[in-house]
């Protein structure tokens, strides 16, 4: 990047320009074609340079770095960002580009005054992403002390409009969040008893009556599907409703009741010429 503005003349980018398309850079190299050599030793044609370029602009679009986004900081961004290159197998031109492109407006701004130093200015693309990876660990690597993510990692839990999956997702995240900024490996019986602890409470009974004294020894893995597989039960009887068995019982109850209520109708019928011939027989009585 440095070799191409230095080859078509500019010196320096305005703070307010975005940083270039692949597009925008493959024309410029086309425009300034000649031979280069970039850094790692041996000459580089142009066009392998933009076709490198352009590979991390057609890429899938990586989750932006914003310096105050606290659900996703710093420290989950890079460990993401170093997975992806290595997934990918990113390197050179493609890799510092496919950064630069995960990270927002501002902080992008600040790396390509990095990228214009005269620090970066003959060094290879892999040093040049070093360099960057440094900056932005002493910008923003320091943000969570060890106290501040033991905090996060103890108080976060299972929130009743969150389902199973989503509580999973935050729980994988927070533990990465945790074991990143406190360079800590967490051994699976704490992961274990952090989760139990966090999970929905009715949740955690099941758990519980269902494996009885096993409850505490089963695996991380094992409570996770366990867990996905409740969710599962639950949702399937909201959406069947109540269950035939108890259906015939209220319509056996209903009927219980109705044959009830005409036994007593028709006894108090029946009844009714008794008590009126008694009241009778005791006026008569009375009038004698």
């Amino acid at each position: 990047v440095r070799l191409l503005q230095r080859r078509a003349g500019i010196s320096r980018l305005p703070v307010e320009l975005q940083l270039p398309s692949a597009r925008d850079l493959q024309f410029e190299y086309m425009r300034v074609r000649g031979g280069s050599s970039f850094g790692s030793g041996g000459s580089v044609s142009d066009s392998n340079d933009s076709r490198a370029i352009k590979l991390a602009y057609e890429l899938p679009p990586p989750v932006e770095f914003k310096p105050d986004d606290v659900t996703f900081p710093y420290h989950l961004w890079r460990k993401d960002m170093k997975l992806q290159l290595a997934a990918m197998r990113l390197s050179g031109l493609t890799a510092l580009h496919y950064v630069l492109r995960s990270v927002c407006d501002s902080v992008r701004r600040e790396l390509w005054g990095i990228i214009q130093s005269p620090e970066c200015f003959s060094a290879s693309a892999p040093i040049v992403l070093e360099k960057v990876f440094s900056t932005l660990d002493t910008r923003f690597g320091q943000s969570w002390s060890v106290p501040d993510a033991l905090r996060r990692w103890q108080s976060f839990s299972h929130e009743k409009s969150q389902s199973v999956s989503a509580f999973l997702a935050t729980f994988d995240k927070e533990k990465s969040f945790y074991e990143s900024a406190t360079n800590r490996t967490l051994e699976e019986v704490d992961l274990v008893a952090r989760l139990l602890d966090a999970v929905d409470p009715t949740l955690a009974l099941k758990l519980q009556e269902s494996h009885g004294s096993r409850f505490r020894s089963l695996s991380l893995e094992e409570i996770k599907s366990d867990l996905i597989f409740f969710e599962g039960l639950a949702k399937k009887a909201a959406c069947v409703g109540p269950s035939p068995s108890t259906s015939a019982n209220s319509s056996d109850s209903n009927r219980h009741s109705s044959g009830r209520k005409q036994s007593e109708k028709a006894s108090s019928k029946k009844d009714g010429p008794k008590q009126k011939n008694s009241e009778q027989s005791t006026d008569f009585s009375a009038k004698k």
